[in-house]
C-alpha cells in the first residue's frame, strides 16, 4: 500500500492541465519565478499584490492563498511540483548532472539509497570550487548551496525517490528535508530536528549537510573534523554530519 508521499509523488509526476498552467505562468513571468526560488531555497516570505495578475492566477488556480498580507504556497503538493520545476531549470543542472548520474550506481546500490556517499561526493565536490581564489565564485556557491544540494540530489533520485521540505526553517540558514526512495526515508536537518522526526518516523538514522559561511570548514560542538562525513551519537539516534 502507498503511503501518502508515495501518493503525493505520483500526483506530482502527472501531466495534467493544472500543472502545465504554473509552468506557463512561471515561464511567462520570470519575476514570479524567481520570488518562488527565493521561498523555496532562501525561506524568503513574498508580499501579495492584488494588482499583480500573476498572484491573481495563482490564487485562482489554488496554488497559494493569502495569509496575512504575504502569498504563501498552498501545499505540499504544489510545493514538490515546484521544487521540481524549479531544479530541472536550475543554473547548476547540467553542471551537477554529469557528476550525480555518473555515481549514481554507487548511491543506490541494492535499491537503497546511501546518503553519506551522496553527502561526501557533493562536499568534495564543492570544497574544490569552494578553494578556488575567486571570492564571487566561493560567495555564490554559499548562497546558493540549498539550491545546488537539492538540484543535485534531484538528479540522483530522478524515476526512483523525491523530497519533502518539512518546516520551513531556511530563514534561519537550515532547512528540514526528508528524502523518500523505494519506500524508506532519510531525514535531513539540523541535529535536534533530524531527532524529532526520527522518533515521529520510528528511525534511527539521520543526515545533516551544512553550508559554512567561512573559508575554512568549522568544528561540529567540540569536535574536530577529521573526515567529510563524521557520525554523531545522539542519545539512541546516529547523525551523519558533513560541512561544505
Amino acid at each position: 500500500m502507498l503511503d501518502e508521499y508515495e501518493k503525493d509523488h505520483r500526483i506530482v509526476l502527472e501531466g495534467n492541465t493544472l500543472f502545465a498552467s504554473l509552468v506557463e505562468m512561471l515561464t511567462t513571468y520570470p519575476r514570479l519565478c524567481l520570488a518562488l526560488k527565493r521561498i523555496l531555497f532562501q525561506g524568503e516570505t513574498m508580499g501579495y499584490e492584488e494588482d499583480y495578475p500573476p498572484h491573481a492566477q495563482l490564487l485562482m488556480l489554488g496554488f497559494a492563498r493569502v495569509d496575512g498580507d504575504m502569498l504563501v504556497i498552498d501545499n505540499r503538493i504544489f510545493e514538490m511540483r515546484l521544487y521540481r520545476y524549479v531544479t530541472s531549470k536550475s543554473e547548476y543542472a547540467d553542471e551537477m548532472r554529469e557528476a550525480a548520474l555518473e555515481h549514481k550506481p554507487l548511491f543506490t546500490k541494492d535499491r537503497i539509497l546511501n546518503v553519506p556517499l551522496v553527502m561526501e561526493h557533493f562536499i568534495q565536490a564543492q570544497r574544490q570550487i569552494r578553494d578556488m581564489d575567486h571570492e564571487a565564485v566561493r560567495r555564490k556557491l554559499i548562497d546558493d548551496g540549498t539550491e545546488i544540494f537539492l538540484t543535485y540530489l534531484s538528479l540522483i533520485l530522478n524515476g526512483t525517490g523525491t523530497y519533502s521540505v518539512e518546516d520551513r526553517t531556511a530563514q534561519k540558514g537550515r532547512m528540514d528535508v526528508v528524502i523518500h526512495y523505494n519506500g524508506q526515508r532519510y531525514n535531513e536537518g539540523g541535529e535536534k530536528q533530524v531527532c524529532r522526526y526520527l522518533d515521529s518516523y520510528n528511525l534511527k538514522v539521520g543526515y545533516m549537510p551544512s553550508f559554512n559561511f567561512r573559508r575554512e570548514a568549522s568544528p561540529v560542538g567540540n569536535k574536530t573534523k577529521k573526515s567529510i562525513v563524521d557520525q554523531v551519537r545522539i542519545g539512541d539516534k546516529l547523525v551523519y554530519e558533513g560541512i561544505v
